[in-house]
């Protein structure tokens, strides 16, 4: 029995014991809880090289579609450089190289297993063959000259006049996505520059030819007037004036002649009358067909200064056979009622005489006694029209060209005559 009581009493110290020198000690153990899968699958950067260089995509997250715009590039055999979100992984590999001819699908795999497809365009258009000056501008007193731009001469031209042209800045618009050579927008000496060179994306080149104060025939007539239209018919000694713009025939190496397709016939100037307008220098150049020029229905009028060239648009019907050739008149001041009297070889049934701004035809007929011999050697004539003197119109003795006429109008040599 005391050796059942100590040993419970023994029991009894120790606990005791144990709970004076020890703190309790409690562990909680919660239960596992997994960290949830990302489900982010984003492409957020899709690189290319094309006409090696890295060229990033543009991407519309919205439509899942990545786009690239380029020319002229081989894409045949790409491998991407791909930045996507982490976690995720992507089909097929960016090492993979793919034909981007076709568009080409990525699909993002997020961590949780969902899928994101991404369509990848690339729009890879041909090299440009354009190549033309679209616009050519300068500004030349506070005023803007639109140049003139002829394509098929390549050629560009534009008028100055005598104004200082050695720093000039030019405003050239071309074809898009070419380039010029010099540079628009640049200042030029157009004393010396004498072309611009425009190279297009695929390196098709175009050379423009500059041209300033470009020579231009815009007319001929007789002295008198103009009797016939396109062709004008003359006869080799006709009387003629051209006009044009920057027909400088005192320029060296200039020249003027008549042109068959083939053959040069030059003329020789008599008179020069010149205009100076903004820009513009105007000129009137007197010649007389030659007599030693063969027959030829197509004459045109050529002006030559160096390396530039201008042609009449209109052409020459020229006659050398049986041509009317004044020789002399029987007075040298007529009044009115007087008889004319023209002497000389082939001559017509009609002649052209000026008078107060107007042309008078004068042939026979009801209105003039006009006649000719039949040899055609002496040409007579009444003045009783009043409309052919200047005194009539209140006006002094006045110097006329009377024109000779053959069938249609040609027109020929001239004689002149003073009318009271």
């Amino acid at each position: 029995m005391k050796s059942e009581q100590f040993f419970f009493f023994y029991i009894f110290f120790v606990f005791l014991s144990c709970g004076k020198d020890e703190p309790e000690v409690i562990t909680v153990i919660e239960p596992y809880v997994s960290e949830p899968l990302s489900t982010e699958n984003l492409i957020t950067s899709f690189n290319l090289i094309l006409n090696g260089e890295e060229q990033l995509g543009t991407i519309d997250q919205s439509i899942r579609l990545i786009s690239f715009e380029t020319a002229g590039a081989d894409i045949k055999a790409l491998s991407p450089k791909i930045e996507y979100s982490d976690k995720a992984t992507i089909s097929p590999s960016p090492d993979v190289e793919q034909n981007f001819e076709e568009e080409v699908a990525y699909t993002v795999l997020a961590e949780n297993g969902e899928p994101n497809v991404y369509r990848v365009n690339v729009n890879n258009r041909p090299l440009s063959d354009a190549n033309e000056i679209l616009s050519f501008k300068i500004t030349l007193n506070n005023q803007v000259i639109e140049a003139n731009i002829d394509d098929e001469l390549n050629e560009i031209s534009f008028n100055a006049g005598s104004i200082d042209i050695s720093n000039i800045v030019p405003s050239i618009e071309i074809s898009e996505h070419a380039i010029v050579f010099p540079e628009s927008d640049i200042a030029q000496d157009f004393n010396n520059l004498n072309k611009y060179t425009v190279t297009a994306e695929n390196g098709a080149q175009v050379e423009y030819k500059i041209v300033v104060n470009k020579p231009r025939i815009t007319g001929f007539s007789t002295i008198v007037g103009i009797f016939s239209n396109n062709p004008m018919l003359l006869y080799t000694g006709a009387d003629m004036v051209v006009h044009g713009e920057f027909l400088d025939i005192e320029r060296e190496n200039s020249k003027i002649y008549l042109f068959d397709g083939q053959n040069k016939f030059p003329l020789i100037i008599t008179d020069i009358q010149k205009t100076d307008q903004e820009f513009v220098t105007f000129h009137s150049l007197n010649f007389q067909v030659p007599s030693d020029i063969p027959s030829n229905p197509n004459y045109k009028i050529i002006y030559e200064d160096n390396n530039l060239t201008a042609e009449s648009e209109g052409i020459i019907d020229l006659v050398a056979e049986n041509v009317p050739n004044p020789v002399s008149l029987n007075q040298t001041l007529y009044q009115r009622d007087d008889i004319l009297e023209l002497t000389g070889e082939n001559l017509p049934e009609m002649i052209a005489i000026p008078s107060n701004g107007s042309l008078y035809l004068i042939a026979n007929s009801g209105n003039y006694d006009l006649m000719v011999n039949d040899d055609k050697t002496l040409l007579t004539l009444t003045l009783d029209g009043y409309f052919l003197f200047p005194s009539y119109y209140g006006r002094v003795d006045e110097e006329k060209t009377i024109m000779l006429l053959g069938p249609n109008r040609r027109a020929g040599a001239t004689i002149k005559a003073i009318f009271d």
